[in-house]
Parts: structure tokens; sequence; C-alpha cells
């Protein structure tokens, strides 16, 4: 195999990420043919305009699929979106102020909610639908996809209730981790997706929780020390990593159609 040759093959390897997975080793195989038909100049020339012609393929296959392929697309551009937002506050707190910077960190959660609205929409779908199952996958979505935002507006509608509001708004606030931890138990025992992933998205959640968990013991238990506020330490050295690649793993598999991290 010439050097040629080669460098056509990893090049082709390498766009055909962004097509469905089925269609991948065909297209290399007839693009690569094509290829080696022509020769000198004229070969990288053919070659260029065959990459860059990948991403309207790529529109292409997902068209003919329905609705599923364009909302997983949706999902992992969320995802992925997710995860830039949360490091981009993080890196330039300094830079843009803490205030702003804790904004962008505490509204960056939102971008789960194509994810979450496939998953939970896909499933009640598939369970045979009807008003009650519809209803309560709008309520999963809204409550685990928008990040603090349903907290806040249960702690306003809360202000006065004291130990009663506390609780409600912590518990309203560990639904986006709940959601987290129940999707990657369902993927890891169905399979359809690396066991790492699985992993990850339950130590993320799990470690959300764990964070909510210490917040309540400290307030409500305080007279028991401080050792009831280790968990919340524990959790968000947990969290922010786990997070951060997980969303980034998940976003890229549903960019590139595996919605089966979700919806299976």
């Amino acid at each position: 195999m010439s050097a040629s040759e080669s460098t056509l093959r990893i090049l082709l390897a390498v766009a055909a990420r962004l097509l469905p997975r089925a269609a991948r080793a065909r297209w290399r195989e007839e693009a690569l043919a094509d290829l080696l038909a022509t020769s000198g100049r004229r070969r990288w020339w053919f070659a260029a305009d065959v990459v860059l012609k990948v991403p309207v393929l790529a529109v292409a296959h997902r068209a003919a699929g329905g609705w599923r392929p364009w909302a997983g697309m949706l999902a992992g551009t969320g995802l992925v979106a997710a995860v830039v937002t949360i490091v981009g506050a993080l890196v330039s707190a300094s830079v843009i102020g803490e205030d702003t910077a804790e904004f962008w960190f505490l509204f960056a959660p939102c971008g789960m909610l194509p994810a979450v609205a496939l998953s939970a929409f896909d499933r009640a779908r598939r369970r045979g639908g009807g008003a009650a199952r519809w209803l309560a996958a709008t309520a999963v979505t809204v409550g685990a996809g928008t990040g603090p935002i349903p907290a806040g507006l249960v702690g306003l509608a809360t202000t006065g209730w004291s130990t009663a509001g506390f609780t409600l708004v912590l518990m309203t606030a560990s639904v986006p981790g709940g959601w987290l931890v129940l999707t990657s138990v369902r993927s890891f025992r169905a399979r359809n997706s690396p066991i790492g992933l699985a992993v990850l998205g339950g130590v993320a959640g799990g470690s959300s929780l764990a964070v909510i968990a210490g917040v309540w013991a400290d307030e409500m238990l305080s007279g028991f020390g401080a050792i009831l506020g280790l968990p919340s330490v524990l959790g968000l050295v947990l969290f922010v990593p786990s997070m951060l690649v997980w969303g980034l793993w998940a976003g890229i598999r549903l960019l590139r159609g595996d919605l089966v991290v979700l919806t299976a």
C-alpha cells in the first residue's frame, strides 16, 4: 500500500465519522475506489471535494431517517454546548467577573434540555403514549432539563416556609441528578453504550445528589458538626469532571447518530 493510499484511507476514515454508522464502510470503499482511479494533483482536488461534501451527505442521511436523527443532533449539540459553557465560565471567571461566571455556570445545565426531552418523550412513545405519559415526559423534561431554574422558582414560591420550603427546593434541585442516575442505570443494564459512559453518568448524577444531601444535612442537622458537609465537598470534587466528560462523550455520540445513549 502506497503512502498516498494510506493517507487517503485515514482522511476518509476521519471524515466518515460524520455519517451514520451503517453508511460509513460503504462510503469509504466507494470514495476510495473513485480517488484511486485518479492520479496526481487531480486526486487531491477530488479528495478535498469528497471530504467537504460529507456534511451535506450526513444531513441527507439524517433527513431520510425522520425526526429522531435531528433530535439526536440537537441533543448532542446541547450537551456539548453545556460542557463548553461550564469550562468557559470556570476559565474566564477572573476576566468576566465571578458573578457573571456563576450565572453561566448555573445556566449551562439547561443545555441538557434537548437530551432529556429526547429521552423522556421517546420512552413515552415506545410505551404507548397517552395523556398521562406525555404529561409525565413533559414534567421530566422541565424538571431535569432546565438546570437550577425549577428549584429557583420553587424557592421564590415558598419564601417564608422555612424548613419545608428549603427541603422542597433541594428535592426539586435533585431531579437532574436523579434523571442522570436512572438513565445511566438503564444504559448499563441494556449494554447499549460503553460501560464507561454509563458509569460516568452514574457518578455525575450520584455526586450531584451527594452535594444536595450534604447541603440539606449541614443546614438541618448543624448540631452534628461540619462532618455532615463532607458529602457536598466530595460530591462537588467528583461532579465537575465526571459531568464534563459524560456530557462531551454522550454529546459526541449523539451527534454521530448513536441515539441509544438516551433512547434505548
